[in-house]
């Protein structure tokens, strides 16, 4: 057994190569150990990266995390959703993690670990090192950044991508074995339906996946592969399934009685168009990507230009060099093809207010550049402008400082957690006037607290109901002028400052906070 075992890892390190198994250890260590601490202290915690995981929250007093749940035959229901939109994947993904690192610092990491798989599959898929991939990917700021503030599962939706190009490109593209590659129908069938269980937007990336595969099957000797009988019949069959199991799934009855299709419409018809503004800023304005923490402006600016002319530059340069030495560039044009189309079918609707959006397309893009950089990673040219690329993302990444943050972020979020769960956790129910606490503290908060939301608060009575079942005394906490606009909202007939009239009014600064905690400043006790 143990011959057979050291064979066995012999040939893994053989067939990825030594240096990719270093990579992968010391990324790893990398992405635990630094980047989600630096991330977290720089760049403050926002409530859309911890919304998704409603089924691990825990509050004793107030449970949420079968609120989602679905029924997709009869009145069983089962936990298939994470968040209005969002299927229970990423959080079946993240538990593991979150089981061994209970800690807001660990969804940080989440990011990094599906950047570096994505870096793994495009080294295999191009026969690139891993690293140089991981590195492309890392530096490209307004590709990253989505990833390692995740605010809506938009890496995991462009990790599933790529496994599919993956699969597209070894059955289609590579000479020799796409005889045997029919089998990959059924994965890529598996995928597609699993993208769209994560979050139903997938759909959106369907065309130009089909795009990259159209692209391969018109390739020079692959027409007579494709319309065999056995192949047509496999590829029918792959289709189905896919499309059957997402029939059931988006006609799942809710606890609110509709489907879940209902509910996905309901959402959209909330959303106001605006995405033609963010793909047209998010191409000149590389600071867009990170709107959801800082206030970044709007209009071009110079970094996002001479983005956009690097990486037009070394497509044409590529291009050019491929055609000269006879390589073919098909998959690149269907890479390029993939990612325009994709822009159209995201702008038509005009439904969505976030980044996480608009930068979906984009994978398409690199896959076409990765697989051009194969082509001509030996140049002169090629080492400038990936230079070039590397530094300008390293400037983008440090002007971040100058930005002041968004109204509803603030700095200092995971510490204020951290005192309430020492100080507070064991005798006081704590009612969160703001959304992105109480998210964070539903998460990562000892089992026996009791949280809740004061959009869970309906009325006066209500509120006493829940302090009188919880039997501990009352916390509210919220930022300082903001939270308090909310109060009227919820319990009506109560101003702002009778609510502070009832409540006493405490400053943060008597618990001794060993932090600023910037725009969080009250605390009300009953």
């Amino acid at each position: 057994m143990n011959i057979g075992l050291g064979r066995s890892i012999k040939r893994i390190l053989i067939k990825t190569g030594r240096l990719n198994v270093l990579y992968l250890f010391l990324a790893l260590t990398a992405g635990a150990m630094v980047i989600p601490r630096f991330f977290s202290d720089k760049i403050t915690f926002s409530m859309g990266e911890f919304v998704y995981y409603k089924p691990l929250t825990h509050s004793i007093c107030f449970d949420t995390s079968g609120v989602y749940d679905l029924a997709p035959a009869g009145n069983l229901f089962l936990p298939l959703r994470g968040y209005m939109y969002i299927g229970i994947i990423p959080s079946l993904i993240y538990f593991p993690v979150y089981k061994g690192w209970d800690s807001p610092y660990s969804v940080r990491l989440m990011g990094m670990m599906i950047l570096l798989l994505q870096a793994l599959i495009l080294g295999r898929m191009f026969r690139v090192n891993a690293s140089i991939c991981f590195i492309f990917l890392i530096c490209n700021m307004t590709y990253a950044f989505p990833h390692i503030v995740d605010t809506g599962s938009a890496g995991l939706q462009m990790l599933i991508l790529y496994a599919c190009c993956y699969l597209i490109y070894r059955h289609l593209y590579i000479t020799g074995e796409k005889q045997k590659g029919e089998g990959y129908l059924f994965y890529i069938a598996a995928l597609l339906f699993a993208g769209i269980w994560t979050k139903v937007s997938f759909v959106s990336l369907l065309p130009g996946i089909l795009t990259v595969y159209l692209y391969g099957a018109l390739r020079k000797g692959n027409y007579k592969l494709i319309v065999r009988k056995q192949y047509l019949l496999k590829a029918a069959s792959a289709a189905l399934i896919a499309a059957a199991l997402t029939f059931v799934l988006l006609n799942s009855k809710t606890r609110g009685g509709g489907t879940y299709f209902d509910s996905i419409r309901e959402v959209s018809a909330m959303m106001p168009a605006k995405i033609y503004y963010y793909i047209y800023e998010y191409m000149v304005n590389p600071y867009l990507c990170s709107h959801k923490i800082f206030s970044v402006g709007t209009g071009a600016r110079w970094e996002g230009i001479a983005l956009m002319l690097i990486t037009l530059i070394f497509i044409v340069y590529a291009v050019k060099k491929c055609r000269a030495a006879g390589i073919p560039v098909d998959f690149a044009a269907a890479g390029i093809s993939a990612y325009l189309i994709t822009l159209a079918v995201i702008i038509l609707p005009g439904k969505t207010v976030a980044i996480h959006n608009a930068v979906l397309p984009v994978s398409f893009l690199q896959l076409a550049v990765v697989y051009l950089y194969s082509k001509v990673k030996s140049g002169k040219i090629t080492a400038v402008l990936f230079a070039a690329f590397i530094l300008l993302n390293i400037h983008m990444y440090s002007g971040l400082k100058n930005f002041k943050n968004q109204q509803y972020t603030f700095p200092g979020i995971q510490r204020i957690n951290e005192v309430l769960n020492k100080e507070f956790a064991e005798d006081y129910t704590i009612i969160c006037l703001s959304w992105g606490i109480y998210d964070m503290k539903v998460m990562y908060g000892p089992p026996h607290q009791c949280v809740v939301s004061i959009a869970e608060i309906y009325d006066e009575k209500n509120l006493a109901e829940i302090i009188g079942n919880s039997k501990r005394k009352v916390l509210f906490i919220g930022r300082a002028g903001t939270d308090n606009e909310f109060i009227p909202d919820f319990i009506p007939g109560r101003t702002a400052y009778g609510f502070e009239r009832i409540y006493k009014n405490r400053d943060m600064a008597e618990y001794n906070f060993p932090f600023d905690t910037g725009d969080l400043k009250l605390l009300y006790e009953r």
